[in-house]
């Protein structure tokens, strides 16, 4: 979302402090909860990710709008 003006009503907005981010995509197709799962069990799989891990700024993006389902999970992490 470009601008805070843009948030439909019965939202908030948060600005995201500037962090690097650890990025896992998956281009499947599968449903997108079964995606999600996938990613956070890599996540899990990868012992140096969580030790760098902010757990402050972590957030997934769905596209369903292509016949090629994405999914990307963002994990916030220290430098």
């Amino acid at each position: 979302m470009a601008e805070f003006s843009e948030i439909p009503s019965g939202m908030i907005g948060k600005t995201v402090s500037p962090a690097t981010y650890h990025i896992i995509e998956t281009n499947e197709a599968a449903p997108v909860d079964e995606l999600s799962v996938q990613a956070w069990s890599q996540v899990s799989d990868m012992p140096s990710l969580e030790k760098k891990r902010q757990f402050d700024t972590d957030f997934e993006i769905y596209d369903i709008t292509s016949d090629q389902k994405k999914f990307e999970l963002y994990i916030g992490t220290a430098g």
